[in-house]
C-alpha cells in the first residue's frame, strides 16, 4: 500500500490574467479591422498569420537587443 500525502499548490495567475487581456484586445482591434464581407476562415486565417508575424519580429527584435 502506497502512502499518498496531499499536495498543495498556489499559482498567481494575476500576471496571466493582464497579458491574456492584452491578447483579448488586440484581437478584438485586428477583427474590427477585418471587412465585414471576409469569411470566417479568412479572418481566422489572416488573424493568425498576422498576429504570427508580428510576434516573429517581436522576438527578433528583442533576441537583437539582448546581443
Amino acid at each position: 500500500m502506497a502512502d499518498i500525502h496531499q499536495i498543495t499548490i498556489t499559482l498567481d495567475m494575476k500576471e496571466h490574467v493582464a497579458r491574456s487581456q492584452e491578447v483579448l484586445k488586440e484581437l478584438q482591434r485586428r477583427v474590427s479591422e477585418l471587412s465585414p464581407r471576409v469569411s470566417e476562415e479568412d479572418a481566422l486565417r489572416i488573424l493568425l498569420l498576422d498576429m504570427t508575424f508580428d510576434y516573429l519580429k517581436a522576438k527578433s527584435q528583442a533576441q537583437e537587443r539582448t546581443e
